[in-house]
Formats: structure tokens, sequence, C-alpha cells
């Protein structure tokens, strides 16, 4: 049988490890809206280049 102290002792660990997952799950969250962000970047970042690329001579200064 468990002592008084052994089942305060692993609720606090619970708690813990409860915080601990939901700040985890935070930054899994937080992880997926900097990715989603950044591959919109990029393909911005694509058309832009596919715009410049197909206006010869629209901006001499980077050979385009």
């Amino acid at each position: 049988m468990s002592t008084v102290s052994e089942i305060a002792k692993r609720r606090i660990l619970n708690e813990e490890y409860r915080k601990m997952n939901e700040e985890y799950r935070k930054m899994r969250s937080a992880c997926s809206v900097l990715r989603a962000a950044a591959c919109k970047a990029i393909k911005l970042k694509c058309q832009i280049e596919a715009f410049f690329a197909s206006s010869p001579g629209f901006c001499p200064k980077y050979g385009l």
C-alpha cells in the first residue's frame, strides 16, 4: 500500500508531466505555423523570381 508521501509525490510528478506535455504541444503547434509561413515565403520568392525571369531587361542590375 502506498504511503501518503508517495501518493503526494506521484500527484506532483503527474502534474509536472501534464504541464510539460502541454508546453510540448504548444511548441509543436508553433513549429507548424512557422513551417507553413516558411513554405509560403519560399513559394512567393519563387513566384517573384519567375516574374523577373519572364521580364528580360526589367532588372538589368541582376541580369534579368
